[in-house]
């Protein structure tokens, strides 16, 4: 939603906004790997600073961070709707030891206590997925 917004905003102020980092944040969203940004520097011809940029003034994190953030929250998606275990979920890390650190980093809880820590303290996860909008 904050990206929409900003976006909508952009667009408002007759700022132009590239077709291609649409496509990006679609590419992203989409993406059930190991997603590296080299990958969509390739594949959209951007500069890593024109898209170092981009990404810090409408999303507010790197691509690198970004990528990161959409893996965790389809790792939460898919906990909470499917009961998936994490040996089950598609969105690879490159080996455990990284997943563990990205989930330290966001909420400080290694993944192998997450989901008992969610039902022990009731934590309730915004879903992305299920805002009454079309996916």
């Amino acid at each position: 939603d904050f990206i929409d917004q900003q976006l909508i905003q952009m667009k408002k102020n007759g700022k132009p906004i590239k077709k291609e980092f649409i496509q990006i944040l679609q590419t992203i969203e989409k993406s059930h790997k190991n997603l590296q940004v080299m990958e969509l520097l390739k594949k959209f011809g951007y500069s890593r600073t024109t898209l170092e940029r981009d990404f810090k003034k409408i999303v507010g994190h790197t691509p690198k961070e970004y990528i990161l953030i959409s893996k965790f929250f389809k790792i939460f998606h898919n906990l909470k709707e499917h009961g998936y275990t994490f040996q089950d979920i598609k969105y690879d890390f490159f080996d455990q030891s990284h997943m563990n650190k990205v989930f330290k980093k966001f909420i400080n809880i290694p993944p192998s206590q997450l989901k008992a820590h969610m039902h022990q303290h009731d934590i309730r996860i915004f879903d992305l997925y299920d805002d009454g909008l079309p996916n």
